[in-house]
């Protein structure tokens, strides 16, 4: 009787999944529930009929832009532009939301500022599609690891019963001669038996590791998504890379525009002239 050398074992690459990170930002009152297959989603409103639990209450206040009161004695104190274009640079900004960011720029004295939609609420964005891609291509890829996985594991099981088969054979054996040879065969595929065991749950504790970050990362994409689309508070960079916060004022319905304030400040500004 012969048992056959166990089948090639399909490596789990390391590395797996994308990393997804997140800048972080104020945001409203968050929920999380567990859905149906007991993973967390999280919503701005509880959710009927589960048991919701808040996990984030806005108190509706707005944290300020600190000491910085005159944003343009600041920049026009490092930057000592003459040129008109230079000059105007001083105006534009970096918008920052819980899932990317974006420009913007002052359009009046007393600090209110425009960027688009999709920076404040980006959701619903480009960079918020590509993603939510980016996750649909790795939950794809660790299903069809598990799978591999799954039938590794079957041919493992298929195996040790050859190999536990096989031993009663050779026990059985009346010529030692023979059992001899039948115990070193039963010996060479034991120790490759044991290597394909050891490749197998090294394989599985990485690909453990992957579907731990994996969910990990798709909670946070889905809260961070929940918390963009409520967000009142966002993180403004100026020019010299000082950091400030801006209040949402209004978000436009059909154009991608937004309105922003930061409070209690003085900016240099873009003069915006209509159509004659």
């Amino acid at each position: 009787m012969k048992i056959k050398k166990s089948l090639s074992f399909f490596i789990i690459p390391t590395g797996l999944l994308c990393l997804l990170t997140f800048n972080s930002i104020c945001s409203a009152d968050i929920y999380k529930y567990k859905d149906e297959e007991g993973r967390w989603q999280f919503s701005d409103k509880p959710k009927k009929g589960v048991n919701s639990k808040l996990i984030h209450a806005d108190n509706g206040g707005f944290a300020g832009n600190g000491k910085i009161s005159d944003i343009t004695s600041l920049l026009t104190k490092k930057y000592q532009f003459t040129d008109p274009v230079q000059k105007a640079t001083m105006a534009v900004v970096t918008v920052k939301s819980k899932l990317g960011a974006g420009s913007g720029f002052f359009v009046t004295k007393d600090c209110y500022l425009v960027t688009n939609k999709h920076v404040v609420r980006p959701a619903k964005g480009k960079q918020w599609d590509m993603t939510q891609a980016k996750i649909k291509q790795n939950a794809l890829m660790l299903k069809r690891s598990k799978l591999q996985m799954s039938q590794q594991k079957e041919r493992l099981a298929i195996n040790k019963q050859k190999l536990e088969d096989f031993l009663l054979y050779a026990e059985g054996l009346s010529s030692g001669r023979a059992k001899d040879l039948a115990y070193r065969e039963y010996a060479l595929f034991e120790q490759q038996y044991q290597q394909d065991l050891q490749q197998f749950n090294e394989a599985q504790l990485r690909l453990n590791r992957d579907e731990k970050k994996f969910n990990q990362q798709q909670s946070d994409f889905n809260f961070s998504s929940v918390i963009s689309n409520v967000a009142q508070s966002f993180e403004v960079v100026l020019k010299d890379n000082t950091t400030i916060r801006a209040k949402l004022i209004k978000v436009a319905s059909t154009d991608d525009l937004a309105l922003l304030k930061v409070d209690q400040c003085q900016a240099p500004y873009l003069k915006m002239h209509s159509k004659s």
